[in-house]
């Protein structure tokens, strides 16, 4: 934060964050992978901020070997990078990458290392004879209403306010921000399975 604002509002920044309940959660809950993730991806931001080249490839390819779904998060944020203007270069590479190992790593490598539980998540979305993801992309493409109200839940809708009350809808309020939100929501609310969207 401090590569970014005055040291005084960067220590706020730095204690808001500790500080917010969801971190806690996932601290608590079954400390993994994910929760393993932010750490590298605070180096990512600072790579990026400092311009330091060698510990961002560095943070990205310790990112993609994490977890499969982490890759997404990484290419919206190079998205966003690119699109805004901020940071170009390294917006493409970032978005690139990201999509390339999403794909690489979902519909080669996973395939190949045996069956996998992941489209379970989304059963709720499949319809009756069509399971796993050709069922699910064909409800939300077919089907979007029915699978609009798979999110108008009330889990679903604390979950959402237990994330963006306590950063006062931020990402809602900027419009630009609303990006960083897609991977989340296909990743946990966009599930219909219960343990994706509790704090």
């Amino acid at each position: 934060a401090a590569t970014q604002l005055p040291r005084a509002i960067a220590l706020l920044v730095a204690l808001a964050y500790l500080a917010y309940t969801p971190l806690h959660g996932a601290q608590f809950y079954d400390f993994h992978w994910l929760p393993l993730a932010i750490f590298f991806h605070f180096w990512l931001y600072y790579a990026l901020a400092s311009d330091r080249r060698w510990l961002a490839i560095a943070s990205v390819l310790v990112l993609f070997l994490l977890r499969e779904d982490v890759a997404p998060g990484v290419a919206v944020i190079g998205a966003l990078l690119l699109f805004s203007g901020v940071k170009p270069r390294a917006g493409a590479w970032l978005m690139l990458s990201g999509v390339l190992w999403t794909l690489v790593n979902k519909f080669v490598l996973m395939p190949l290392a045996g069956p996998w539980w992941f489209a379970e998540m989304y059963k709720g979305l499949s319809p009756a004879g069509t399971p796993g993801w050709a069922g699910i992309a064909t409800t939300l493409v077919g089907n979007p209403l029915y699978a609009l109200t798979t999110l108008l839940t009330a889990r679903k809708l604390e979950y959402t306010l237990h994330l963006l009350v306590p950063i006062a809808f931020l990402p809602l309020r900027r419009g630009w921000l609303l990006p960083l939100l897609l991977p989340g929501v296909v990743f946990t609310i966009l599930t219909t399975w219960d343990a994706a969207f509790s704090i």
